[in-house]
């Protein structure tokens, strides 16, 4: 009964400021019609790709067999192009070639200015992961055909950006690989002296065949001076033969681990002189043909139910007023 009774007590103070509810809503209406007519058209070009997986700008692994690659990338490829979006290089890049600045009619003679460019790009640019993991890079201006060329800009340049990322990266590898190697060499060059000064040293010249070959001489040997000669021969390989094998197994591991580090640097010049994508393009920006802003009719309906609302709120307060007995307070 409470709220029947209330129901009324609106309804009839709707009634009774009507028409004054009906001028206030008219005027907002109008002024709205008016303001929004006075609004620039803003339209908005999207395009639409999939970050790729950084698998695909690495070497192929040494010995020949493969190994699982992902070509589509995971959450810290997407990240990544999505930081490069939001980078300052991106827009000071983008804002220079569109000479953004003069379209946008702002001076940039101070850094307030510079910055109000930056503002007002951001503001207009848009870069996100959709549900299917997929990135929209979005641009909206007043020309749809600037709108166009600047989006597909944006998502080359991220390309760019990101592929130049990999590149610094794969260089500073090489030139860490370079650098070993380089020293390895070194390394071995002074093992291999070293394993033929020892050689020398104790007149070793087979590891392999020269101990049977003495033992055979030993035994052939006519007289005592051939066989002394051939038991001090036997003696130095004895001492020496260790050392060389210990040595050469050095040498042949040390071979070894050069040779594979001078594959995996021949891989690596070999990756970073080819070409890769660091996106995977699904849909280029075309000229929107609608404009994205501003939604006029949204904007005049809106204003009109809030004007009512106001109106109505205005007039229960002032017939409240009325009815409360000042003097009686």
């Amino acid at each position: 009964m409470d709220n029947t009774d209330s129901l009324l007590e609106l309804i009839k103070v709707i009634k009774k400021w009507f028409k004054s509810i009906v001028l206030v809503c008219t005027i907002a209406v109008i002024g709205t019609i008016l303001i929004s007519l006075s609004m620039d058209n803003y339209f908005q070009a999207t395009t639409i790709f999939y970050a790729a997986s950084s698998d695909l700008a690495k070497p192929a692994p040494i010995g020949g067999f493969e190994i699982p690659m992902d070509y589509y990338g995971r959450d810290e490829d997407i990240d990544r192009l999505l930081s490069i979006a939001g980078s300052g290089e991106l827009a000071n890049t983008i804002i220079s070639e569109f000479k953004l600045a003069e379209h946008y009619q702002i001076k940039t003679t101070t850094p307030k200015g510079k910055f109000k460019v930056h503002e007002k790009f951001q503001k207009l640019f848009d870069a996100k992961k959709n549900k299917y993991d997929a990135i929209e890079v979005s641009m909206e201006d007043k020309d749809p055909e600037i709108a166009m060329q600047i989006a597909n800009r944006i998502r080359n340049l991220i390309n760019e950006i990101a592929q130049r990322t990999v590149k610094n990266s794969q260089e500073l590898l090489i030139e860490s690989y370079k650098s070993n190697i380089s020293k390895k060499s070194i390394n071995l060059d002074s093992l291999t002296n070293r394993i033929e000064l020892e050689k020398r040293k104790y007149g070793i010249f087979d590891t392999e065949n020269q101990g049977q070959a003495l033992a055979e001489a030993l035994g052939l040997a006519k007289t005592q001076s051939q066989r002394d000669f051939i038991l001090d021969q036997i003696s130095e390989f004895t001492n020496g033969i260790s050392k060389v094998t210990v040595l050469e197994q050095e040498q042949k591991e040390f071979g070894l681990q050069l040779s594979l580090d001078k594959e995996r640097f021949k891989q690596l010049l070999s990756a970073k002189e080819s070409h890769f994508n660091a996106i995977h393009l699904i849909e280029s920006a075309e000229v929107p043909l609608v404009k994205s802003r501003p939604k006029r009719s949204i904007l005049v309906i809106g204003s009109a139910l809030i004007s009512f609302f106001f109106c109505v709120l205005a007039a229960l307060i002032v017939e409240k007023f009325k009815s409360i007995n000042w003097k009686d307070i």
